[in-house]
């Protein structure tokens, strides 16, 4: 029994961490000094699901990638490849100039679509009003969110 509590204390202290070490992950990746960039595409992307298809046809999901380093979104398109962090900014920054709004960044997790106490972050979309949209295909989704940056901590004008 007491093997049993030891295991569970230790899992419970990783786990409770696991958010921290994202989060700093983030805040490491210089998140906050994203710079806007514009493109006369961006005007005919108006609604989620266009922005979604545009990023899909350009943008391909780069399992190598860490989070050291998040492009900003130029260097995501110019690059053609991106993780879940590139792919929200990218959405974030097209749907400012095509949509006219600035959404937020959010930290999720994906497995469970539920963060329960001391839960893990594996996954980046971004939030506008009540709408979750997975950015990397425009879709609305259902996560529960864990943390969330705001357009104005994410870029700098």
């Amino acid at each position: 029994m007491k093997k049993i509590l030891v295991v569970m204390f230790l899992i419970s202290i990783f786990s409770s961490c696991a958010f921290d070490m994202l989060q700093d992950n983030y805040n490491k990746a210089n998140i906050g000094y994203q710079k806007l960039f514009y493109h006369p595409d961006f005007d005919s992307l108006d609604t989620y699901a266009k922005i979604g298809r545009y990023i899909q046809q350009r943008v391909k999901y780069d399992y190598e990638d860490d989070l050291k380093d998040i492009k900003n979104p130029y260097d995501t398109l110019v690059s053609g490849k991106g993780s879940c962090g590139e792919y929200a900014i990218l959405f974030m920054n097209i749907a400012y100039y095509g949509m006219g709004i600035e959404m937020n960044f959010a930290l999720v997790h994906t497995e469970d679509r539920a963060i329960v106490e001391g839960g893990r972050l594996n996954h980046a979309i971004v939030t506008y009003q009540n709408d979750i949209i997975e950015p990397q295909i425009g879709y609305k989704v259902d996560y529960a969110i864990k943390y969330i940056y705001t357009f104005d901590e994410v870029f700098s004008y």
